[in-house]
């Protein structure tokens, strides 16, 4: 059971650092797939999941399936994965962090000179949110409520909810202050983020009509 489990590992940590992955696994049959991850989530063992997660997810493995016409089926495979390493967003975030490091995730344009937020630059600004997030959460804030323009804060915010494991509740920052009530209102967001000192004042006029 044991020399198995090495076996799998072993096979993933050669695939994972293999300089010609693609064409390795174009040359494999998903049966090899199937029956590596039903072995694997048997075992609930987290780090082979999550690297065959990262397997599957490539082109060549995905044109396979869709050639073989077994798509629902590997996606219940793959959700079963999921479920059984239990894979959350902080760990997707910061393995793609690790993966992708100075790769360009976030590409600011306007207003001013275009720059770009690196994947391990985001990921270090989520974790720093989320570990507040977590801290106002233990005070009875599972869902947060993030009013704000489209920028790269908000994208954030959202991403260190669901690496904090709480509810993100998008609302848009034209909405009227009424429209805004009722969304804060009905959602039982204890928390609000503001993209601007306005949405900030109107949170404040709003917030004692709320019980939240």
């Amino acid at each position: 059971m044991e020399q198995a489990e090495s076996l799998d590992a072993a096979v993933l940590t050669a695939l994972r650092d293999a300089p010609h992955r693609d064409r390795i696994l174009s040359g494999s049959t998903s049966r090899r797939w199937r029956d590596l991850g039903a072995r694997i989530a048997e075992r609930a063992a987290r780090e082979p999941a999550w690297d065959l997660l990262d397997l599957l997810r490539r082109p060549a493995v995905l044109r396979r399936i869709d050639a073989e016409g077994s798509v629902e089926a590997w996606a219940g495979r793959m959700l079963a994965l999921v479920e059984a390493s239990h894979l959350t967003m902080a760990t997707l975030l910061h393995r793609r962090a690790e993966e992708y490091g100075a790769k360009v995730l976030f590409e600011l344009g306007t207003p001013g000179p275009s720059r770009g937020v690196t994947w391990r630059q985001t990921a270090a600004r989520v974790d720093v949110l989320a570990r507040g997030l977590v801290a106002v959460a233990e005070q009875g804030a599972p869902r947060v409520a993030i009013i704000s323009e489209n920028r790269i804060e908000m994208a954030i915010a959202d991403l260190a909810c669901h690496a904090a494991g709480l509810v993100s509740v998008m609302i848009p920052a034209q909405a009227t202050e009424n429209d805004i009530a009722f969304m804060l209102r009905q959602s039982e967001a204890g928390l609000a983020i503001a993209g601007s000192r306005e949405i900030l004042a109107t949170v404040r006029r709003l917030a004692d009509g709320l019980p939240g």
